[in-house]
């Protein structure tokens, strides 16, 4: 049996977050309701990023785990390798009980990491996942909590993270607050804690005598929950309508209300709803460069003039070409339904901190294919047949975890498969991957269609990249797109919308103007999608990704096309891209396109951009433009020390639906600049700073 290693991509703040392909999610559960791309948060919101592992979520992800998998590290200004983090207070006034009492109240503004399993793909990574004891009606991940105390008054919170791994600790999690001089540590047993605090109570860092003392642990959703409800008479009618659940409707409509939030409108109708959003957006960015940019507020405001308060022209909506089974990527959860029945696959109905941990199968969703939905309902026979037990969410026993499930518009299906080792025995884990792919092979699932099987074996204590063991059929699948084709490997990411992604990319073929004297930049290029579905009409394709996964595809996916003008580069883009660009001065034209995670890009690459001596034309693919509108405003802030170069004009903005029945869509932005123009130098009064 062959394995696959996915990418060893680090995303450890929200620095790096700019340039991971994959994506991480919102604070949603659904098969519908997430978007394509891995993110960090908005600005003192707290938002988490896997580590050291990135895998791929998109907007209409399905809500697929317990949440408890992976080391997660929240982006915040802690966040800060270089310990250029915001000043924290020197000194905090409150006291330690005031503060631990505060403290579920603080973390919009921490950062965290999680040394439990990785978290998976569709799961809330907002809240505090379970650990792993007590296993009994009071569980709580943070049983071996210390606060740590008298921290300096600046440090990154991975020199934190460094600083207790060299003092021979093993924190589970860590949270650290913004402006503030403690942190709050997690350990898996009673011997690691007694350990840390001995070890923190004789160490000085940065100059200050740290302390520590005892903390009192969060307590677990679950239980926060059932607390609440036998509060409010044993969770009667009330007490569910205080919690703004919909319980009394049919298990089918709940789904997709979670799912597919939109699924009872008219798709025409959800259209103009996403129309209506993107132009809310655009309004308030034209108030942002009004503010923030005086040198462009004449232009600006003759823009909202013409485009009834617009910063510039929004094109209509471009609707999917499919409403139902587009999703060729779909993530179940395995767990219990409502009736209490074991061993169900499907989809959870809401979020685990929300205190959902029921499972329903995902026959009535109409986003979920039905090659998809035939494996689902194979594999959970399958399960069903086993002696072993479904992962349990609050007690982390348990061995069937996830299906996840790619599909083409062809025959190619791949299924992977994680399953939580426990205590078994290597043998017998190899058995029971010999008789999943016997049942997939030859047995009674091969009717379902699966041509490529994985299997992802976790066990407790785990911290290394997510590992899939190919066990049955090929290593890929191959999509076509644009009458190319494109393989698959486990973790690559690929539109969840193949026909909607074909729109997606003529959109931006055409707005790119590309001619056979350009050089194309395509940053964050995932497998190469884009760059060599543009390949034929420029003069050469340079293309970057931090994935080593995805490049490794893209390079294969170039070969397999007859693309022989394309180079890929592997690494962070703020890292590669100021030396590529460095090399383009003898280029005649350059046109830049980028495809970023939904916080959008590292700064480091918006000055790398804006450097780019010939680079004139930038086309940005957002799906969440909001939090990405930092990104915009750099772009076409006056000259200064900070920004040099001539800025950019957002000239035109189309929304384009890969995800029918849900809120999400992208959003194409089109930038020009006339490096021609002399720009003054000394536009240092423009009232920005960055």
């Amino acid at each position: 049996m062959e394995q696959v290693d996915p990418p060893k991509d680090d995303a450890t703040s929200s620095e790096s977050l700019g340039e991971q392909r994959e994506k991480t999610v919102p604070d949603v559960n659904s098969a519908g309701d997430q978007c394509s791309k891995e993110s960090d948060g908005n600005e003192g919101k707290e938002e988490t990023a896997k580590i050291p592992n990135s895998k791929e979520e998109d907007p209409a992800l399905p809500s697929t785990s317990t949440g408890e998998e992976g080391m997660t590290a929240d982006s915040s200004s802690h966040d800060d390798p270089e310990g250029n983090a915001d000043e924290k207070m020197e000194e905090s006034k409150d006291t330690d009980d005031k503060i631990e009492e505060r403290q579920g109240t603080d973390d919009k503004g921490a950062k965290q990491v999680d040394g439990d399993d990785q978290l998976e793909e569709g799961e809330d990574r907002n809240n505090e996942h379970p650990g792993r004891e007590p296993r009994d009606a009071e569980f709580t991940s943070e049983i071996f909590k210390i606060m740590l105390r008298n921290l300096p008054t600046r440090f990154g919170f991975q020199q934190l993270r460094k600083m207790l791994s060299g003092l021979n600790l093993k924190p589970k999690k860590i949270k650290s607050l913004n402006q503030k001089d403690y942190a709050f540590i997690t350990f898996s047993c009673e011997e690691d804690r007694q350990k840390a605090m001995e070890v923190l109570n004789q160490h000085t860092w940065k100059g200050r005598k740290l302390s520590t003392k005892l903390a009192r642990p969060n307590e677990d959703p679950m239980v926060a929950l059932k607390r609440k409800q036998e509060s409010q008479g044993g969770g009667g009618k009330r007490a569910r309508d205080d919690q703004n659940t919909d319980e009394d409707l049919p298990i089918e409509e709940r789904l997709n209300n979670a799912v597919t939030p939109l699924w009872k409108q008219d798709y025409q109708q959800q259209l103009k709803e996403k129309q209506q959003i993107k132009e809310d957006l655009l309004r308030k960015l034209a108030i942002s460069f009004v503010n923030d940019i005086p040198a462009i507020r004449s232009h600006i405001s003759e823009q909202r003039e013409k485009h009834g308060g617009l910063c510039c022209p929004l094109e209509d909506v471009k609707p999917s070409p499919v409403v139902t089974g587009y999703r060729n990527k779909c993530e179940f959860s395995i767990g219990k339904n409502p009736e209490g029945e074991e061993k169900t696959v499907g989809f959870r109905l809401g979020l685990y901190r929300g205190g959902q941990i029921s499972v329903v199968n995902p026959a009535a969703c109409l986003n979920v294919p039905e090659n998809s939905k035939a494996v689902v309902q194979s594999f959970q026979t399958y399960i069903r047949q086993s002696s072993l037990p479904a992962y349990d969410p609050m007690t982390h026993g348990g061995h069937w975890k996830m299906l996840t499930v790619r599909t083409t518009q062809g025959s190619g299906i791949m299924a992977m498969v994680t399953f939580h080792r426990q205590s078994l025995s290597k043998e017998d884990v190899e058995k029971e991957k010999q008789e999943l792919a016997d049942y997939f092979g030859e047995g009674e699932g091969k009717s379902c269609g699966v041509t490529s099987l994985f299997v992802h074996v976790q066990w407790q204590g785990d911290k290394n990249a997510i590992k899939f063991d190919h066990i049955y059929g090929e290593r890929y699948i191959t999509e076509e797109l644009l009458q190319l084709k494109f393989r698959i490997s486990p973790e690559a990411f690929f539109q969840v919308n193949t026909p909607a992604a074909e729109l997606l990319y003529t959109t931006i073929g055409d707005w790119a103007q590309v001619t056979k004297i350009t050089t194309l930049l395509d940053i964050c290029c995932g497998t190469g999608t884009i760059g060599i579905s543009l390949a034929k009409r420029v003069e050469k394709v340079i293309g970057v990704e931090m994935n080593e996964q995805a490049i490794e595809d893209a390079k294969e996916n170039a070969a397999i096309n007859g693309v022989d003008n394309v180079t890929f580069h592997c690494g962070k883009a703020e890292d590669l891209l100021p030396g590529i660009t460095n090399r383009l001065h003898s280029c005649l034209d350059v046109v830049g396109i980028v495809d970023p995670p939904r916080a959008g890009l590292h700064q480091r690459v918006v000055q790398a951009m804006r450097r780019c001596p010939k680079l004139n034309r930038l086309i940005y693919v957002s799906c969440d433009a909001k939090q990405a509108s930092n990104n915009f405003l750099n772009l076409c802030r006056s000259m200064s020390k900070k920004q040099k170069g001539v800025p950019f004009t957002l000239v035109k903005a189309i929304p384009v639906d890969l995800f029918p029945h849900t809120s999400h869509c992208e959003l194409v932005l089109l930038f020009e600049r006339n490096l021609n123009k002399k720009s003054e130098a000394s536009s240092n009064n423009d009232g920005s700073s960055t």
